[in-house]
């Protein structure tokens, strides 16, 4: 396994080392063979589009597909810089607005605070983020699903570890939220719990549905729902891409207290500020995924929004 985890490394350590114009250069060539060639999923994200904006022409979607393969294979290629960068140029890739909030949260005593975003820009270059919140008594802890190539996601978990954050596997969310808020890695000090929450939820975990980019969308409740049990606040953050290597992170309370909401309450909001978030700019979202595989009909028994009952 260390000898597959080499050959994987170097040469993702090399191309960190190549300057933006070329990475963006061999990803641009990349994305024109993926789109036009390879037609990596094509269907998948044509489909996503015209559900998603039933009011554009097929020109307009086009031109949402095209940006978006430049734009994923550009973040793919951007990630492996977090190999080579320094502190300093890690910090300076992101930027927050409404660090206030996480601060007034801390000083009501909150030891551990929820936040959802989701896949839009480069989530991976707020693995950064450590970097700007630790001097805010913050400590980062991240969900993540491990990889089928353990080489890779190895390689993927040092990468986002690289600047002070910790990962947390998906199966162990539930038992290590529970000791983060008993006892904190860093005594008086906040976790700050991260939940790329837009993806598709397994059957075995759909427990609600709402509407979501024009359709009725499954999401994981599994965050509010623990929120609720431990009354953990939650925040949501909006990712604005300032260019092609530069997001900023704006933090707005999503829920002080989970605890008194009534159930599906923060993940209806999430949901629709992940919609405001997507809609603003569509091309910057993970269009390829199969996000509407679990259709609201086949599953008669789960909770759904006002919207959709």
């Amino acid at each position: 396994m260390n000898l597959v985890y080499y050959i994987i490394k170097i040469p993702i350590a090399i191309l960190s080392w190549m300057p933006f114009a070329l990475l963006h250069f061999f990803a641009d060539i990349l994305a024109w063979i993926g789109y036009y060639i390879i037609r990596y999923r094509r269907k998948v994200v044509r489909t996503n589009m015209q559900n998603a904006f039933p009011e554009a022409s097929l020109s307009q979607i086009k031109s949402y597909e095209k940006r978006f393969y430049r734009h994923f294979c550009r973040q793919i290629f951007d990630s492996f810089k977090l190999m080579s960068f320094s502190k300093k140029t890690a910090a300076s890739h992101i930027s927050f607005e409404g660090l206030d909030v996480l601060e007034d949260l801390r000083k009501e005593g909150a030891d551990v605070v929820f936040l959802m975003m989701g896949h839009y820009g480069n989530w991976e270059y707020f693995t950064a983020a450590p970097l700007m919140i630790n001097s805010i008594g913050f400590d980062l802890h991240q969900i993540y699903r491990p990889l089928k190539s353990k080489p890779v996601d190895r390689l993927m978990k040092n990468l986002r570890e690289r600047f002070g954050a910790y990962c947390i596997a998906k199966e162990d969310v539930g038992r290590s939220v529970v000791s983060l808020y008993r006892h904190p890695i860093n005594q008086g000090r906040t976790a700050l719990v991260v939940f790329i929450a837009d993806q598709t939820p397994s059957v075995n975990n759909i427990h609600y549905f709402t509407n979501f980019l024009n359709q009725p969308s499954a999401f994981f409740t599994g965050a509010e729902r623990i929120a609720a049990k431990l009354d953990i606040p939650i925040v949501f953050m909006d990712v604005i891409r300032e260019d092609d290597t530069h997001y900023k992170g704006v933090i707005s309370l999503l829920s002080r207290h989970p605890n008194d909401e009534k159930p599906g309450a923060v993940t209806e909001r999430y949901a629709a500020l992940m919609d405001q978030t997507i809609r603003r700019d569509p091309p910057y979202w993970l269009w390829s995924h199969k996000r509407w595989k679990h259709k609201i009909e086949n599953f008669p028994n789960v909770d759904r929004s006002d919207s959709l009952k």
